[in-house]
């Protein structure tokens, strides 16, 4: 619940973010072959795991619906971190449309 809305319909697409980063990691660690202190590189894997969210939503038919949610809960966040965030999930909605289209 976010501001008196259901929002559970939405939660196999958060899992997909959480599975799609985690694998990611996962498949870094082995190649590096021993156990992964150094960071450096995250980014990548929290950008596929976006657009992999947002391809979902897109099948789904419930990527408007999932953008109404980022919205609500950006504007819990800071001022600074708000625009990046919303940015970062705009910028991987497009690109899934774009996927899914082709």
């Amino acid at each position: 619940m976010l501001d008196g809305e259901d929002y559970r319909d939405l939660i196999p697409i958060v899992v997909e973010h959480e599975i799609t980063e985690a694998w990611v990691d996962i498949m870094r660690n082995k190649e590096r072959g021993k156990r992964w202190k150094n960071r450096t590189g995250r980014g990548d894997s929290h950008r596929i795991a976006l657009l992999s969210e947002f391809a979902l939503a897109h099948e789904l038919g419930l990527a408007d619906r999932y953008m109404v949610l980022i919205y609500k809960w950006a504007e819990k966040l800071y001022p600074s971190q708000r625009r990046a965030f919303i940015r970062e999930n705009e910028d991987a909605y497009e690109l899934a449309r774009m996927m899914m289209e082709e």
